[in-house]
């Protein structure tokens, strides 16, 4: 199981980071590039830091269909966030 994981985990490291860094690219104008990767890294940072704490937590307070549940709505956040903001257009 151990193994598994650390296959899923490597995947994600080297193919869908750098693809979900290319997609947010697309937003901010030229001199905004920075600070939208800046901010895609540290919110990356911070989930990678508090997403195993808040969701183990919840598990032993609530159980592990609330934990599900909880993380499954959390996905839907940035995505309702990514479906307003504004991509760059190339003129």
């Amino acid at each position: 199981m151990l193994y598994i994981g650390l296959a899923l985990y490597s995947f994600a490291a080297a193919v869908v980071v750098p693809c979900l860094s290319t997609l947010v690219s697309d937003y901010g104008s030229a001199s905004q590039k920075g600070t939208v990767m800046g901010i895609l890294r540290s919110l990356g940072c911070l989930a990678r830091a508090l997403g195993p704490v808040v969701s183990s937590s919840v598990y032993w307070i609530a159980g592990a269909q609330a934990c599900f549940l909880l993380t499954s709505a959390a996905f839907v956040i940035p995505l309702a966030l990514l479906s307003k903001a504004s991509r760059l257009k190339e003129e």
